[in-house]
């Protein structure tokens, strides 16, 4: 007989937290999971705070899920795990199972009526603050035009 397999453990930079079974359909989540993707958490939960969609409650759910999964395991793995050090690295929305009922029509038919979940899963990892380049000042003053302000202090 063939032994299973262990799944390998996730790297330890990285927080993970799961949805099944959310009761909206796939198309609807997307189109709410698309405004954060990319962004760090404290920026992608503001953002769902004021999205006036149904899927936004759910991400805004998994989102906090795996902040806080971050808080607690990233404590042991030496990690700087606060909501402002950490970005989203992958969020993504998968069908989940569809639940079929029948609605009675005309002239003794059905129509079908299908209910769809779908699942939602996120992984965060901690933001490195990218290091200014050599040749740029560490931080730029743009005037009225737009233009670099000489010898203006920060």
């Amino acid at each position: 007989m063939a032994e299973k397999q262990k799944k390998p453990a996730p790297p330890q930079d990285e927080f993970r937290a799961f949805a099944r079974g959310v009761p909206m359909s796939g198309h609807k989540a997307r189109l709410v999971v698309d405004l954060v993707r990319g962004r760090l958490v404290k920026d992608a939960l503001a953002i769902l705070e004021n999205t006036p969609k149904r899927a936004a409650f759910y991400v805004k759910r998994v989102l906090r899920s795996a902040s806080r999964n971050a808080e607690s395991l990233g404590g042991d793995r030496g990690l700087d795990t606060r909501p402002e050090n950490l970005a989203i690295k992958r969020i993504v929305v998968d069908e989940g199972v569809m639940m079929k009922r029948w609605k009675a029509r005309a002239r003794g038919s059905v129509s079908p009526i299908m209910r769809r979940t779908c699942h939602i899963s996120v992984i965060l990892t901690p933001w490195e603050k990218p290091a200014p380049e050599d040749d740029e000042p560490a931080e730029t003053i743009l005037g009225p035009v737009g233009e670099k302000v000489a010898g203006a202090k920060p």
